[in-house]
């Protein structure tokens, strides 16, 4: 159960980081492109939190 639990994270994480780069390429504006890596960098924290709390 642990072992499907991670690797769907890190799945959507790999995904998520794919989605993050088209959508920074994809934004000539440079104010859109920082504000993208604060948000993934946000969202992987908070699944970190949750499977930290979720095992612990």
């Amino acid at each position: 159960m642990e072992l499907i639990i991670f690797l769907v994270i890190i799945i959507g994480i790999v995904y998520g980081w794919r989605d993050y780069k088209k959508k920074a390429k994809a934004a000539e504006n440079e104010e859109v492109r920082n504000t993208f890596v604060p948000l993934f960098l946000l969202a992987l924290l908070v699944v970190l939190i949750v499977y930290v709390f979720i095992f612990s």
